[in-house]
């Protein structure tokens, strides 16, 4: 967007968001390139209320954004992400658990990676939480890694495998060989396993080994108790304050692939800015 496109905006902002309604989003993306917005959004449902009265008091370089906004908006996050993420490792549990809300928000998080034209990698196994994402991903036309210890086979794979299946010998070298084929990592619920795993890609972050996103999907609550026991920790002398904001969380799949995605900007820029300074 131009400088005088970014100030016509700013301007007929305020009309538009009274003629929309009170729930009407504006948001701004920038890239790395200071200066360059890359798009700003109404809600889709909200632009098709407009009236032809109301539109005809905009300007048309505003009604052209508009009109366009909905395809810009998903360009331009399917472009920003990818650059971010070109694949997001998923610990989950080879079992569904008791609420339909897990199995929902599996396969909400595997649209939203598939959306964003982002790859899998995860744990291998074909039922629970596993197969639900990974056939979501597989099935938005992106690649799907499940790397699997050879003693899980006969338990975490039923029927047809999704995508491409890596057997390892180990648990270890499963945890190695996904972390080191991932650019983020994304914990939904699981069991102790899911826990093991996200534990320890904290850990690593904590030791500097990697200085990759690590994300908590927390439905219902679920983590609630661990993401408090973390909190424990710090107030306890155990965990240091820096530390502390390793983990990012949120209850839904967008709020927390934006997150991650802002983390991973600035980690982006610091790492630039360091270069710079350097050189």
């Amino acid at each position: 967007m131009s400088n005088h496109l970014l100030r016509l905006f700013l301007k007929e902002a305020a009309l538009v968001k009274n003629l929309t309604s009170s729930r009407t989003k504006f948001c701004l993306f920038w890239n790395d390139k200071p200066k360059s917005i890359v798009l700003c959004k109404i809600d889709a449902e909200h632009r098709r209320s407009l009236k032809a009265s109301d539109l005809a008091s905009l300007s048309e370089s505003m009604r052209s954004i508009l009109k366009g906004m909905e395809e810009n908006l998903v360009n331009a996050a399917e472009t920003g992400s990818r650059e971010l993420f070109k694949r997001i490792c998923v610990f989950c549990g080879s079992r569904s658990g008791n609420r339909t809300s897990f199995s929902e928000a599996a396969l909400d998080l595997g649209k939203k990676l598939a959306e964003r034209k982002i790859d899998l990698v995860y744990g291998g196994g074909s039922v629970g939480l596993m197969g639900l994402i990974s056939k979501a991903v597989y099935d938005g036309g992106c690649h799907v890694l499940g790397v699997i210890p050879t003693a899980l086979l006969p338990s975490e794979i039923l029927g047809e495998s999704i995508g491409e299946v890596k057997r390892v010998a180990d648990m270890h070298e499963r945890k190695s060989e996904m972390a080191k084929n991932a650019d983020a990592f994304i914990a939904l619920p699981g069991g102790y396993g899911t826990m093991e795993e996200l534990l320890e890609i904290i850990a690593w972050s904590q030791l500097g080994i990697h200085h990759k996103p690590v994300g908590i999907l927390n439905v219902d609550g679920y983590y609630n108790d661990l993401i408090q026991l973390f909190d424990k920790g710090v107030r306890e002398g155990f965990i240091e304050d820096s530390a502390s904001h390793i983990v990012i969380s949120a209850d839904n799949a967008e709020e927390l692939l934006r997150k991650m995605e802002a983390k991973a900007g600035e980690e982006r820029r610091r790492e630039a800015n360091k270069k710079r300074r350097s050189s």
